[in-house]
C-alpha cells in the first residue's frame, strides 16, 4: 500500500472517530458524515491533501448509501456545515458543481477537547462494560459463598450462540463483539449505523431495544423491527427510547451494547 493511501487511510479514520464522539450532532448527521466520508476523492487527497467530495454527488446519492429520506440528508448537511465539519471549497465556477472538503481545522479542535476531557481509565460502575458490581451480602445472612446470590452482571449478553434458530433462548452473558458480529451477518454496514449508542435487554423469547432518541427509534421500529427478531432468535421486541436500569443514564458510550438479565 502507498504511502499516500495509508495517510487517507489514517486520516479519514480519524473523522470517523471525531465524528462519533461529537455530541453536538445528530445520529442522522453522523451517518450523513460517514457516507460523504466514503465518497472522498483520493486521487484529490493524493494531489493537494484534501479531503474533497463533490457537493454534486447530491441528496439523491446519499440519501440511497444512507436509507434516509432527502429531507433527512439536505437537514444532515446543513448541520455539518453549521458545525464547521465541512466546508465549501472556494466558489464555484459558473455552470460548475461546489466542492465541499473535511475541515482539518475543525478535527484539531475537536481532538484536542477530546484529550482535554480524556477518560483516566477507571471504570465508572453505571456504565456498560465496566467491571462487574459486586453487592457483598447483607452481614444478617449466614450463607457459604456457594449460597449466595450471584450479584447482577453489567457484562454484555452472550448473542452469539444458537441465533439461527427462531425461538432459542439467547444465553445470558458474553461481550457485546459477539452481538456485533451476530448483527453485521444480518444487516448491512449502513444498517448497523442505525444501532449506534443502542443496548438491548434480554428476557427469554423476548426483549427490549433501548435507543438514545425518537428518531432513531421510529427508523429502526418501521424498517428493522422483523430481521432483528430474527437475527437475536427472539418473538417480541419493543423499542424504546432512553437507557435500561443497567446502565447510567448520565453517561454512556457511543457503542453498540447489550446488557444482561430481563426487564424487572
Amino acid at each position: 500500500m502507498s504511502e499516500a493511501n495509508v495517510e487517507f487511510r489514517r486520516i479519514v479514520g480519524r473523522f470517523q472517530a471525531a465524528i462519533r464522539a461529537n455530541p453536538r450532532l445528530k445520529l442522522r448527521d453522523k451517518v450523513v458524515a460517514w457516507a460523504m466520508l466514503d465518497r472522498l476523492d483520493r486521487q484529490a487527497f493524493a494531489a493537494s491533501g484534501e479531503l474533497t467530495v463533490w457537493d454534486a454527488v447530491g441528496v439523491e446519492a446519499l440519501a440511497a448509501d444512507t436509507s434516509l429520506c432527502e429531507r433527512d440528508v439536505v437537514r444532515a448537511r446543513a448541520a455539518l456545515r453549521q458545525e464547521r465539519v465541512i466546508e465549501d471549497v472556494g466558489r464555484p465556477a459558473k455552470g460548475r458543481p461546489t466542492q465541499v472538503r473535511f475541515n482539518r481545522a475543525w478535527l484539531e479542535r475537536r481532538e484536542v477537547a477530546e484529550a482535554a476531557t480524556e477518560d483516566t481509565g477507571v471504570p465508572d460502575s453505571g456504565v456498560l462494560g465496566a467491571h462487574e458490581r459486586r453487592t457483598p451480602a447483607p452481614a444478617t445472612e449466614d450463607k457459604t459463598p456457594a449460597q449466595r446470590r450471584t450479584p447482577e452482571s453489567s457484562y454484555p449478553c452472550n448473542l452469539g450462540i444458537n441465533l439461527g434458530r427462531a425461538g432459542t433462548p439467547a444465553p445470558a452473558r458474553t461481550r457485546e463483539g459477539a452481538l456485533a458480529a451476530v448483527l453485521a451477518v444480518h444487516f448491512s454496514p449502513t444498517e448497523m449505523r442505525w444501532f449506534e449508542g443502542v443496548a438491548i435487554e434480554l428476557d427469554g423469547g423476548s426483549a427490549v431495544l433501548w435507543v438514545p432518541n425518537a428518531f432513531q427509534r421510529d427508523w429502526i421500529d418501521a424498517r428493522l423491527t422483523d430481521r432483528l427478531k430474527s437475527a437475536l432468535g427472539i418473538y417480541s421486541l419493543e423499542v424504546r427510547v432512553g437507557a435500561p436500569p443497567a446502565m447510567s443514564p448520565a453517561r454512556t458510550r457511543p457503542t453498540l451494547h447489550a446488557v444482561a438479565g430481563g426487564r424487572a
